[in-house]
């Protein structure tokens, strides 16, 4: 465990000293839950913030990862579910000028999770559900755009398909995606 919190806290550091956009968002999240021929879905929303910078290879192409902090929330009748975790997301992308100051992005690639914190609460009994119920880490894929303007403040909607089966259960599969909106600066 003190291997990890090393590792997250030089990737930290690393994403404060040197990032290119610091932005911060809204999410909604959706999980679906398939037990036998049985699918629920249950809808998250909550908040993220963040930093990333982009490494351009070829005129226009670019590779960006980022570090990413995720909260997100449900509360329905007495259940309270409350989960946050961190993000890598390494989105190749390509942009290119539509007016003076407005540039304008199309980006795709892979993302890295990990649960940080997952309780589900019933009439107040907490339980913490990392501990044999949900795995901590997720993979997926994101794609999505964003525009620039005058190079100081960035706009930002995509949308995240997990790949993995989140569930430790043998008897059900759950798998979330997530759509994003954020706002940026660009220093």
């Amino acid at each position: 465990m003190k291997k990890l919190l090393l590792i997250v806290a030089a990737i930290l550091s690393f994403g404060a000293a040197n990032a290119q956009v610091a932005y911060l968002g809204y999410q909604n999240v959706s999980g679906r839950n398939k037990i036998g021929s049985t699918t629920t879905l249950n809808d998250y929303s909550g908040m993220f913030a963040g930093g990333a910078m982009n490494f351009e290879f070829y005129e226009g192409v670019a590779v960006q990862p980022g570090l990413e902090i995720n909260f997100y929330t449900r509360t329905e009748d007495n259940i309270k579910d409350t989960s946050v975790g961190l993000k890598l997301p390494v989105d190749f992308n390509y942009g290119f000028d539509v007016a003076p100051g407005l540039k304008v992005y199309g980006y795709a690639g892979p993302f890295f999770y990990l649960g940080l914190y997952r309780n589900h609460s019933v009439a107040g009994i907490d339980s913490d559900w990392y501990d044999g119920k949900w795995n901590r880490f997720g993979f997926g894929f994101g794609f999505g755009a964003w525009c620039d303007w005058r190079e100081t403040l960035r706009f930002k909607m995509g949308f995240d398909l997990g790949l993995n089966d989140r569930s430790e259960s043998s008897l059900d599969k759950y798998r979330e995606n997530t759509f994003s909106i954020s706002l940026g600066y660009i220093f």
